[in-house]
């Protein structure tokens, strides 16, 4: 596995353990905002596991969901 799909996976990883370390009430807040990261972070982890590359549009977005979900966090 090279750096980059690993740094991939981990991301999305990040994704889904920020989003499940929320309380309830904040994830009731943000329900469809955060099963639409989920969602697409979860198919682009699976295509990136299937072909076992990761290309940087797919890095680049995966990291900017992660920046997305912290900053809705830390504003909320």
């Amino acid at each position: 596995m090279s750096a980059d799909v690993k740094e991939a996976l981990d991301t999305v990883e990040a994704i889904e353990e920020t989003i499940g370390s929320l309380d309830e009430s904040a994830q009731d807040r943000g329900e469809e905002f955060f099963e639409s990261v989920l969602d697409k972070s979860k198919s682009i982890g699976q295509t990136i596991e299937r072909t076992n590359s990761v290309s940087d549009k797919q890095l680049a977005a995966l990291e900017n969901m992660l920046k997305c979900v912290r900053r809705w966090v830390h504003d909320d």
